[in-house]
């Protein structure tokens, strides 16, 4: 079988944190090198929030690597996430770049990088300077002045009792 350059990208459980996911890394790595592949780099991306929940998580560890193998290591990985309890979601493709495979297994990082720590992957909107904060402007008060009250409640006393008189003047007719 031809040889094809292939990415993955796995959702792990965030309980494990940083051991869990070089346990991972040693595992993938022991699939890939088991079935002549080459795994050309290994990232991990960190714990995110996820935009629903699997598999009773809202949080999870995103790690991503692309290797160099046949589709039947492919297979093989897969049938591995299926299996393994700490993978919440996994995506395989192929790339469809031109690159040649012999050069990238020779150009191959491995998981040896994964030590290493990729550069923190952060949204676009993280890479903004952050903004100053104005001064508050001051708020003007709610309530009205305790005049206007007290002319309200005067006006309000006052129909009142007119509606009273009114009545009244009503039932003795």
């Amino acid at each position: 079988m031809k040889e094809k350059h292939f990415e993955s990208t796995v959702i792990l459980k965030p309980e494990g944190g940083s051991e869990a996911v070089r346990q991972f890394a040693d595992r993938v790595n022991g699939i890939v090198e088991g079935m002549n592949g080459k795994i050309v780099s290994f990232q991990s991306w960190g714990e995110k929030k996820l935009a629903y929940e699997i598999k009773k998580s809202m949080k999870g560890h995103y790690v991503y690597f692309d290797y160099v193998g046949t589709g039947a290591l492919v297979a093989e990985l897969e049938r591995n996430f299926n299996n393994w309890e700490h993978v919440l979601k996994f995506m395989s493709a192929r790339h469809n770049d031109e690159t040649d495979p012999e050069q990238l297994r020779a150009n191959a990082k491995g998981v040896s990088i994964l030590g290493d720590r990729m550069p923190e992957w952060r949204p676009a909107h993280e890479d903004r300077p952050e903004r100053t904060e104005r001064p508050a402007a001051p708020v003007a008060p709610v309530e009205p002045p305790v005049d206007e009250n007290r002319e309200y409640n005067a006006k309000l006393q006052s129909s009142l009792k007119k509606s009273q008189d009114v009545e009244e003047e009503n039932i003795e007719l």
